[in-house]
């Protein structure tokens, strides 16, 4: 396995002209990193867009899969390897969509671009994989859809990475906005009393009075 090479380098380093240059030379778009990640999937994680694109203009393996079974749209749309903001992550999510990638394919642990992009409380990057056609009914080995996860991810403290806290108002919850537009695609008001019953439940413990509420609407 190949853990540097030139092509990986320049990508990191956001070398679009070495990149170019590579590519007219015959360069291995296939060569990998230690964690089994191709050079597309690091443009995708960094959120190099011009050179993901031209990657993909030369035919870089768009369903190449790397550790964990995670493949180049899953690291677009979300921060697994590489920390950007919503914004960038649905810049980079829109553009590899024009290449056609499989939207529902799911990793070593069953998740799929739009859980990784939930997790992370990507709002426009979920919304953007629902428009092109994202399932939100798949379930990771867990059996946690898109939603579910949302909902039950802890919020993390803003000053210490091993803490947790129960945000006390929606402003303080990273997963509110997601939430709302998972809950919106599922059908909102509309959703099966065992369901919404499921959900209350796991809200009180992990988000905010807000979302728990939406929850914990009367029942039948």
């Amino acid at each position: 396995m190949s853990r540097e090479t030139p092509l990986l380098s320049a990508v990191e380093d956001d070398d679009i002209e070495s990149v170019r240059k590579l590519l007219a030379d015959g360069v291995d778009l296939e060569d990998r990193n230690a964690y089994g990640q191709t050079a597309l999937h690091l443009a995708a994680g960094f959120g190099r867009v011009e050179i993901m694109a031209l990657l993909l203009e030369h035919n870089a393996d768009i369903e190449a899969v790397a550790c964990y079974g995670h493949r180049p749209l899953m690291l677009a749309g979300s921060n697994r390897c590489f920390w950007k903001t919503d914004q960038a992550s649905e810049r980079t999510v829109a553009s590899m969509l024009k290449f056609n990638p499989q939207l529902n394919a799911q990793d070593r642990y069953g998740w799929t671009a739009l859980h990784h992009a939930a997790y992370d409380g990507h709002t426009r990057t979920v919304e953007r994989l629902l428009f092109a056609g994202a399932d939100r009914r798949v379930k990771n080995r867990k059996q946690e859809d898109p939603l579910t996860l949302a909902v039950k991810t802890p919020q993390r403290h803003p000053y210490e990475d091993r803490k947790t806290i129960l945000p006390s108002r929606k402003e303080d919850d990273s997963l509110f906005d997601v939430v709302m537009v998972l809950y919106a695609a599922e059908g909102g008001r509309n959703l099966h009393w065992k369901r919404r019953a499921s959900l209350f439940r796991l809200a009180e413990k992990y988000r905010c009075p807000e979302i728990a509420a939406l929850f914990g609407q009367p029942l039948p």
